[in-house]
């Protein structure tokens, strides 16, 4: 019980954290929605927020069928991210170069 209260814990801190990250880096909108403090402190609220909500409207096994798709929105999101600074940083945008590929 310890255990299993303790992952839950550290997953919700997880993944506010990362969504802060990502609210930080512009590539997740955010409204403050009148509440005081940090971005990190509201991710933290709307995390656990969407996860009561999951948990009454949905089975476990539909909430573990919504977060394999989240995740991969997430992780297209990062790499889009990720590819739109590079192109930036990189006066051109000739991605290629530096990861392997040559045009």
């Amino acid at each position: 019980m310890v255990a299993t209260a303790g992952g839950l814990l550290a997953s919700i801190f997880a993944v506010s954290r990362m969504l802060a990250m990502l609210t930080e880096m512009k590539l997740v909108p955010h409204r403050h929605l009148g509440m005081p403090g940090s971005v990190q402190k509201h991710t933290l609220v709307y995390t656990v927020v969407l996860g009561l909500a999951f948990t009454t409207l949905f089975d476990l096994s539909r909430i573990a069928a919504l977060g394999i798709v989240f995740y991969l929105i997430m992780d297209i999101a990062i790499h889009w991210g990720v590819l739109r600074y590079l192109r930036q940083g990189y006066k051109g945008g000739d991605v290629g170069a530096y990861s392997g590929h040559t045009s």
